[in-house]
């Protein structure tokens, strides 16, 4: 197995990424983009995910995993990020990827909050597959989670309960910090008009989607149904919410039966 590391260059911009590659005697099939979570949620499942790449690098397949500008290794500051940054990051990783590999076949498996930005990087790659592990269906639901995130850390803190909402301060030209991560005015416009309801039957038929839910339950919610016949349920942790790294065996398992 090999882990080549460096930065792609897009534009004025340098995105750090990792790829893992099959043993040099094995030609990989598949290239495969994996799309972190945001903001704080980004480091709960890092080394989940980079266990899940070298467990593809295993299968054979070849995977990539990139820091979205503004977060990690890569360049910009997180305030001057946008969805749309985002999109051109993971189809610049995907592109790589492939470029190193030759690999004709595509996929972007991404998780939380990742799933709206690999779903529209999809509408651009036509991958063969997208697999989201427990996605957040919609924009609106990201930011509406972040702002609670930090509301409930702003009172036990013994912040102002009287501050200016999030909105109010983006319709003042100013950023909003969650957990350390400067959200701009314009990040959460393109966010606020994103979600897979609108996006995954623009994805038909090129691309078969792939939604894996974690959870004790035994049945998958109601707006689950976008994702039709191809969902599993996985019981462990939710790998997104711990305070510290979170590895989850059971979640990647579901994954790479996803792109077996």
């Amino acid at each position: 197995m090999n882990e080549p590391s460096g930065y792609i260059a897009i534009g004025t911009r340098a995105v750090y990424a990792t790829a893992f590659l099959p043993a040099a005697t094995t030609a990989a099939d598949m290239a495969v983009v994996l799309v972190e979570p945001l903001a704080e949620e980004k480091r709960a499942a890092y080394r989940m995910l980079v266990r899940l790449a070298r467990a593809l690098a295993a299968d054979g397949l070849a995977a990539i995993r990139l820091d979205l500008s503004g977060t990690g290794d890569s360049s910009l500051p997180h305030a001057e990020a946008t969805l749309d940054t985002w999109v051109e990051d993971t189809c610049a990783a995907a592109e790589d990827l492939l470029a190193q590999t030759g690999a004709h076949r595509l996929a972007l498996v991404a998780a939380r909050a990742g799933a709206l930005v690999a779903a529209k990087a999809a509408l651009r790659l036509r991958p063969e597959r997208l697999v989201l592990a427990e996605p957040i269906l919609s924009g609106a639901d990201v930011l509406n989670d972040l702002e609670r995130r930090q509301s409930i850390k702003d009172m036990m803190s013994g912040g102002n309960a009287n501050a200016p909402s999030a909105e109010q301060r983006w319709q003042q030209g100013q950023t909003v910090d969650f957990g350390g991560y400067e959200f701009s005015a314009t990040l959460a416009s393109q966010l606020r008009a994103v979600s897979l309801d609108a996006l995954l039957p623009q994805l038909q038929p090129h691309t078969v989607t792939h939604a894996i839910r974690v959870s004790p339950a035994k049945r998958l919610p109601p707006a689950w149904a976008i994702f039709g016949d191809h969902t599993a349920i996985v019981t462990d942790k939710p790998f997104w919410g711990q305070l510290d790294y979170y590895e989850s065996d059971f979640v990647n398992d579901a994954i790479r039966q996803a792109l077996a």
